[in-house]
């Protein structure tokens, strides 16, 4: 099956009134090439039912450790329950929302997964670079366990002398090739 990206560049395109210029489609093929990249913004980071979760245990202990002051005579007891009630109040509302954001989150990210796998019918979409990096890092690593015995050690602290050690990072360098050379510079750039 072609890819829709190549029909783009053929000229029965062309004849539309409202001409795509070539910047245009190159963009736009980056773009569509490089949808992974909106993942960042959709996934979230924490799961909203474990820090609603958290927080909850967070009211309740503030809730109990407030009300154990007011018997001590530090607080007045009405303002404090007052407080509490507020407070337990709130965080039904919060829970209820975080609920609610929770399955519109799981209905966003089915979407958006939708979206990409339709998408990648028609265009080429890159893989994910923090995937690209994770797979380099272990080919990585195979490689420098291999590089370790062949010269006969089990660290590079094991080596004898700076001059072994540094014959041993030149063969390294020289020898391993990134499967993807802009994913070698990527990790060059963040060590």
């Amino acid at each position: 099956m072609a890819k829709l990206s190549k029909l783009v560049k053929e000229s029965w395109l062309e004849d539309k009134k409202e001409e795509t210029t070539s910047d245009q489609k190159t963009k736009f093929l980056e773009a569509v090439s490089n949808f992974h990249d909106y993942g960042k913004s959709i996934y979230r980071e924490h799961n909203l039912k474990d820090v609603t979760q958290q927080i909850g245990e967070l009211i309740n202990t503030a809730s109990e450790l407030t009300i154990s002051e007011a018997d001590s005579g530090w607080f007045d007891k009405m303002t404090i329950n007052r407080h509490v009630k507020q407070l337990k109040e709130s965080f039904k509302i919060f829970e209820k929302t975080a609920k609610d954001m929770t399955i519109l989150q799981n209905r966003l990210d089915s979407s958006y997964e939708t979206i990409g796998e339709v998408l990648s019918k028609y265009f080429e979409i890159n893989e994910r670079i923090d995937d690209q990096i994770k797979e380099e890092d272990s080919a990585y690593q195979e490689f420098f366990r291999k590089a370790l015995e062949k010269f006969g050690v089990k660290s590079p602290n094991d080596f004898k002398s700076d001059e072994e050690k540094k014959k041993f990072f030149s063969y390294v360098e020289n020898n391993y090739q990134a499967k993807n050379e802009s994913i070698k510079k990527l990790k060059s750039l963040i060590k």
